[in-house]
C-alpha cells in the first residue's frame, strides 16, 4: 500500500533525524557556549521569518493543490506546478531583496551571522518539496535529503573546531539548505514540466496563499518568537539553553509527525473523492500510531532528562534539562492538532478554521511571553509553549468536531496513556533503589526496561491485538 510504503520512508528519515543530532550536537556544544549558540539560534529565528514571508504557505498550499489533481494527466499537473512556483519565485525574491536591506542596514553585533545565512532564504527560491509531497513521492524527499544530511555532518566534523569556527557552522548549514533543494530538482521532469502561465493565473495564487500564510505566521510565532523575545527580554545565554531543549522536543516532534507528513496528501485525495469510509479507517490508524508513540515518548523522557542533558549538551548546558522536562508536555497537544488540524480541517478546505485556530495561539503566546520571559526567563517561555498548544489543539478539535468520531478516537487514547503512565511510574520506583553510574548506561537500561514494561502492558491489556497490527500494516 502506497500510504505504508511511504510511511516507511519517512519514518527511516526521521529516525536518522534522530540519530545524527545525538552525534552531532554533543560536539558541536562542547565547542560552543550557550552565548555563542545563541547568538546563532537568536539571528536564525529573524532569518526564518524572511523565508517564512517569501514562501507564504506555499508548501502547504501548493502541496494541497497538487494532491488534487495528482491523479489527472502530467499536463494539468504541469500546470498547476508551473503557476505556483512562478508565483513562489516572485515572492521569494522580495523576500531575498528585503533580507539584504535588513541586514546591511541595521548591522549590529550579529551581522556576520546574518550574512553566512542567506544562502538559507534563497534555497527557499527553489524549495520544490510541496511537489513531491501532492504526488506522494516521499521516497525522492527523504533519498536527497539523507545525502545532503550525512554530507553536511562530515563537513562539521572536519572543519569545526574551536569557537572562532561559529561562522563556518553556519555557512555549512546554510549551504546544506540549498544544496538539498537544488538537487531536488534532478528529478522534477518525472512529473512535470516547466510551461509558460499567463501573469494573471500565476497572481491569483496570492489570495489563497494568503489563506495558509496566515496560519503559519501565526505558528512560527509561538514557535520562533519566544527566542527573539528571550533574546531582547532576558538574555542570550537563555536563548542558547532554551534553543537546546526546543530542538530536542522537535527531534521528538518529528518521531510523531511522520504519520502526519505521509496522510496530509492522501486525506485530501480521499475527501476530494468523497470516501468516507476510506476517511475514517486511516483517521484510526492515525490516532492508534500517535497515542502509541506520543505518551511513552513524553513519559520516558522526564524519566532520563537529566542524565540525558549531561551526556548530550555537556555541563554548561545543564539547566537546559529544566526547560526539557516542561515543554516535553507539549508534544500531546502537538501531536493530536497533527489529527485535528493537518489530516482533517486542511483537507476539508476548513483552512479558515485551522487559522483561527492557530491565530489565537499566537496571540495567546505573545501576551503571556512577554509577562512571564522577563520574570522567569526560558522557564516562562517552556510554560507559555505548553498553555498554548493546548488551547491551539482545543480550538481544533472544536472546529473538526463534524468530521471526526471523537469518543472513538478518545478511546483509542486512553489505553497507551494509561499503559505509559504505569509504566513510568514502575520504571522510576524500580531505579530508586538502583545505582548507576554511568549517565549512558543509566539512560540504556531505563530504556530497555521501559520498553519491555510498555509492551507487556499492551499486549495484556489488548491495546495491541492482531486487528490493531492488521491497521498499522494498512490491511
Amino acid at each position: 500500500m502506497k500510504v505504508i510504503k511511504n510511511f516507511i520512508y519517512n519514518f527511516l528519515y526521521k529516525i536518522l533525524t534522530i540519530i545524527l543530532p545525538l552525534i552531532t550536537v554533543p560536539y558541536v556544544t562542547r565547542i560552543f557556549s550557550p552565548d555563542i549558540m545563541g547568538g546563532y539560534n537568536y539571528t536564525a529565528s529573524i532569518t526564518a521569518y524572511f523565508t517564512m514571508f517569501g514562501m507564504l504557505g506555499i508548501i502547504t498550499y501548493g502541496s494541497n493543490q497538487i494532491a488534487k489533481v495528482s491523479h489527472r494527466s502530467k499536463e494539468e499537473i504541469s500546470h498547476t506546478f508551473s503557476s505556483i512556483y512562478y508565483f513562489q519565485l516572485l515572492t521569494t525574491s522580495i523576500s531575498l531583496l528585503t533580507y539584504l536591506v535588513y541586514i546591511f542596514i541595521f548591522p549590529g553585533q550579529f551581522q556576520t551571522y546574518f550574512i553566512m545565512q542567506i544562502l538559507t532564504v534563497v534555497a527557499s527560491m527553489i524549495d520544490i518539496s510541496w511537489l513531491f509531497q501532492g504526488v506522494e513521492d516521499f521516497k525522492n524527499i527523504v533519498i536527497r535529503n539523507t545525502i545532503i544530511k550525512l554530507l553536511s555532518v562530515l563537513c562539521i566534523f572536519i572543519f569545526i573546531k574551536e569557537p572562532s569556527d561559529i561562522y563556518l557552522y553556519v555557512f555549512v548549514l546554510s549551504i546544506s539548505a540549498l544544496i538539498s533543494q537544488l538537487i531536488m530538482w534532478l528529478n522534477v521532469r518525472k512529473y512535470v514540466d516547466l510551461v509558460k502561465i499567463p501573469g494573471h493565473e500565476i497572481l491569483a495564487h496570492f489570495r489563497p496563499t494568503i489563506a495558509f500564510f496566515l496560519p503559519q505566521i501565526s505558528i512560527s510565532i509561538y514557535n520562533t518568537l519566544d527566542r527573539i523575545l528571550l533574546g531582547s527580554l532576558g538574555s542570550i545565554a537563555d536563548v542558547g539553553l532554551y534553543t537546546q531543549a526546543i530542538n530536542i522536543n522537535a527531534i521528538l516532534i518529528n518521531v510523531v509527525a511522520t504519520l502526519s507528513a505521509v496522510l496530509l496528501p492522501r486525506m485530501t485525495n480521499l475527501h476530494a473523492q468523497g470516501k468516507k469510509e476510506e476517511v475514517k479507517r486511516v483517521m484510526t490508524l492515525s490516532m492508534l500510531f500517535n497515542s502509541l508513540i506520543t505518551f511513552p515518548i513524553v513519559i520516558g523522557m522526564l524519566l532520563v532528562s537529566q542524565e540525558f542533558v549531561r551526556l548530550f549538551f555537556g555541563s554548561s548546558y545543564s539547566e537546559a534539562y529544566i526547560a526539557i522536562n516542561i515543554i516535553v508536555f507539549a508534544l500531546v497537544p502537538i501531536a493530536f492538532s497533527e489529527i485535528v488540524g493537518r489530516q482533517t480541517l486542511i483537507p476539508t478546505d476548513n483552512v479558515k478554521y485551522f487559522t483561527v485556530s492557530v491565530f489565537t495561539g499566537a496571540i495567546i503566546s505573545v501576551l503571556l511571553n512577554s509577562v512571564l520571559i522577563p520574570n522567569f526567563g526560558y522557564r516562562g517561555a517552556g510554560v507559555t509553549m505548553v498553555i498554548v498548544e493546548t488551547i491551539v489543539c482545543a480550538l481544533m478539535t472544536y472546529f473538526a468536531r463534524n468530521y471526526l468520531d471523537l469518543k472513538q478516537l478518545s478511546i483509542i487514547a486512553i489505553k497507551p496513556l494509561v499503559c505509559s503512565i504505569v509504566t513510568g511510574l514502575s520504571v522510576y520506583f524500580i531505579f530508586q533503589f538502583i545505582t548507576i553510574k554511568s549517565d549512558f548506561m543509566s539512560i540504556a537500561m531505563k530504556v530497555v526496561v521501559f520498553g519491555v514494561i510498555y509492551g507487556v502492558l499492551l499486549v495484556l491489556t489488548r491495546t495491541i491485538t492482531k486487528k490493531e497490527f492488521g491497521v498499522l500494516r494498512g490491511r
